[in-house]
């Protein structure tokens, strides 16, 4: 049900629909949505269609990697970089 309704969310290209509210909105959606596309390949039923964990690893480390450049960008006053509503 929770995969359902989540995919269904990232699909039509809402996805704030399935982001937890008490993160504030302090977060880059780029970051976002690289979790979540690598969260639905994650649950595919085929087996082999599922990504390998090192390449979950990279993914993972890859959207950390876009955060820490967002933090610094709203830092130095560029806040282009983050997710406004």
């Amino acid at each position: 049900m929770i995969v359902s309704q989540a995919k269904l969310h990232i699909e039509s290209g809402d996805i704030q629909g399935i982001i937890d509210p008490s993160l504030h909105e302090e977060f880059d959606i780029q970051s976002i949505w690289k979790i979540a596309e690598n969260a639905l390949m994650c649950v595919q039923l085929q087996r082999h269609m599922r990504p390998l964990i090192s390449e979950v690893l990279k993914e993972i480390q890859d959207a950390i990697t876009i955060e820490r450049v967002a933090a610094v960008a709203a830092r130095e006053g560029n806040s282009d970089e983050r997710l406004m509503a």
